[in-house]
C-alpha cells in the first residue's frame, strides 16, 4: 500500500468543481470590483455636495461642477479622497456579499 495513492484517493476534493469554484469566486470579485469602481465615484461626489449643502457650507449645483470637475480633470486626486475609498468599500463588499448568498 503506497501513502501516495490513499492520501489522494481519500481526499475527497473534485478538481473540476474546485475549479469552478475558484473561477467563479475570482470572476464575482472582478465583477463587483468594476461596478463598485464605475458607481462609486458619482455617489462619493453627490453624498459629499448633499452634506456640504444641507451643512450651508456650499450650494449643491457649485459642488457638484467642482466634484465632477476634480473627477475627470485629476482622476488621481480624487481617487485619493478618504470619502471615495469609503464608498468603494462598502459598495464593493455589498456585491461580494450579495453574490456570495446566491
Amino acid at each position: 500500500m503506497s501513502s501516495s495513492s490513499s492520501s489522494s484517493a481519500g481526499s475527497g476534493v473534485n478538481t473540476a468543481t474546485s475549479s469552478f469554484l475558484g473561477t467563479r469566486l475570482r470572476n464575482d470579485f472582478f465583477a463587483a470590483g468594476g461596478a463598485s469602481l464605475a458607481l462609486s465615484p458619482f455617489v462619493c461626489s453627490v453624498d459629499k455636495c448633499i452634506i456640504s449643502n444641507a451643512s450651508g457650507r456650499q450650494l449643491l449645483a457649485p459642488c457638484l461642477k467642482e466634484n465632477l470637475t476634480l473627477l475627470f480633470t485629476k482622476p488621481h486626486k480624487f481617487a485619493a479622497l478618504k470619502e471615495f475609498h469609503l464608498i468603494w468599500g462598502v459598495s464593493f463588499w455589498s456585491a461580494i456579499t450579495v453574490r456570495g448568498v446566491k
